[in-house]
């Protein structure tokens, strides 16, 4: 948010609560995350794109406290290979929509 009577930008923003633990009321099992994260992944999406989807369809807060692990270490250690890397990937079609 901006400041109404100065020129300059405001600190205020939403964070994210301090958890250890994955909260009771998230539904899925560390096993159901971990298929669900490569079945999106072979369906075509990317890891961000992975991480919003179970945010905000499957009720996943957060990956590593439902799994221990993140999404990136989930999806290697199932064999999941990257051509390029995501944060590359962005780059390139972002520079690539500049172009045309």
């Amino acid at each position: 948010m901006a400041r109404l009577h100065a020129h300059r930008k405001g600190k205020s923003g939403s964070t994210r609560p301090f958890l250890k633990a994955n909260p009771e009321w998230a539904g899925m099992e560390k096993a159901e995350v971990e298929d669900t994260i490569f079945r999106l992944h072979q369906e075509g999406l990317s890891a961000a794109a992975i991480g919003v989807r179970l945010r905000d369809g499957f009720g996943v807060p957060s990956v590593r406290l439902a799994t221990g692990r993140s999404l990136l270490e989930i999806l290697r250690s199932k064999g999941a290979k990257f051509a390029v890397p995501e944060d590359l990937a962005g780059l390139i079609k972002r520079a690539a929509s500049l172009q045309t």
